[in-house]
């Protein structure tokens, strides 16, 4: 992983934990695309976070499975920045 996407790894945790909430790193062996990131907040709120650098893209497997996830119902959003991980929070909460 990438300076650029551990920093904003951390920054995310730290403001998911600043709402009361949990991040998780997210793995799933023989499923490729799933987001890098669980969020689990108060009330039952729960989002999928895929963080990539500025500029950079999703991967048509990782396109594919974010749609799925919001086909669901479920919050999945791709962030690249400080700027990008606050909008998501403001949306979410």
């Amino acid at each position: 992983m990438a300076r650029h996407e551990r920093m904003i790894e951390r920054y995310l945790n730290s403001e998911v934990e600043k709402l009361g909430g949990v991040t998780r790193k997210y793995t799933s062996p023989g499923r490729a695309g799933v987001a890098d990131r669980l969020c689990f907040f108060p009330r039952g709120i729960f989002a999928l976070v895929e963080v990539k650098i500025p500029r950079g893209k999703e991967s048509e497997t990782q396109k594919r499975e974010r749609a799925r996830m919001l086909e669901l119902g479920h919050t999945a959003v791709v962030v690249f920045d400080k700027e990008t991980v606050d909008e998501f929070l403001q949306n979410v909460f």
